[in-house]
């Protein structure tokens, strides 16, 4: 794939939701041309004798999606959370007891989100692309997505249409049914269902996800791409200049 070529987010996801080495090679996309950072910027990523040394002191494999994520994502930690170090540096990494039925051999958590935590059943671990289930040791752990790849892919995404700074963000509050059907009637679903929503592409470079009852949240790359999802989709906009 070259720079060159025009990116097609709808369709990379799609092939990245079906094989590994296309969800790296989209998230290496993205990176560059929906998040790029000056090379200076970049962390130097986690290679093989990091992941190595980690997989040593837990006493479990580390699957090859784990590795491979680490070593692409490691040097985006602008990618993957700022506030709360999103990806667990390896040398952090620990397994996590388990609480229910299932959970005996305990959970390995790469990404400790605030309200629910990210991780591999170590009984999965064997498997180069295990699924990925979410909680934590309290609640216990649920099915998230069956690919940890699509985990990576999502991650990224969510971080970008929520946190990414050079982004234009907003959200919409559709209180009627017509808000969430122009959603669907003129915005392109993506593949990837962000659980509690599905992403979706209004135009060239507005990615939103639906958050909850009636809610859309949006970002856009230019000013111009979000006031064309705002003209595009009824509801109060909380962040839309006053009109009048």
């Amino acid at each position: 794939m070259r720079v060159t070529d025009a990116f097609d987010l709808v369709g990379g996801v799609a092939a990245a939701l079906r094989d590994r080495s296309a969800a790296w090679a989209f998230l290496d996309r993205f990176a560059r041309e929906w998040a790029p950072v000056l090379p200076a910027d970049r962390g130097p990523g986690w290679d093989a004798p990091v992941m190595d040394a980690a997989s040593a002191r837990l006493g479990v494999p580390l699957p090859a999606a784990l590795r491979e994520g680490y070593a692409l994502l490691g040097a985006r930690e602008d990618l993957t959370g700022e506030l709360a170090a999103l990806l667990v540096p390896p040398n952090l990494l620990r397994v996590h007891d388990g609480v229910g039925a299932g959970d005996d051999a305990g959970v390995l958590v790469f990404h400790p989100e605030e309200n629910s935590a990210l991780g591999v059943r170590v009984a999965d671990l064997g498997q180069d692309d295990p699924p990925v289930v979410e909680g934590g040791e309290q609640d216990g752990w649920r099915p998230y997505l069956d690919r940890l790849s699509a985990a990576f892919l999502d991650i990224v995404l969510w971080q970008w249409l929520t946190d990414w700074p050079d982004a234009h963000h907003d959200v919409l509050l559709a209180p009627d049914d017509p808000g969430l059907d122009a959603l669907t009637a003129h915005c392109t679903p993506l593949a990837l269902a962000h659980p509690g929503g599905r992403y979706h592409l209004a135009a060239a470079d507005t990615l939103l996800c639906t958050a909850g009852p009636r809610v859309v949240l949006a970002a856009a790359r230019t000013a111009a791409g979000l006031a064309a999802a705002r003209a595009l989709l009824p509801g109060t906009w909380q962040q839309a200049p006053p009109t009048g």
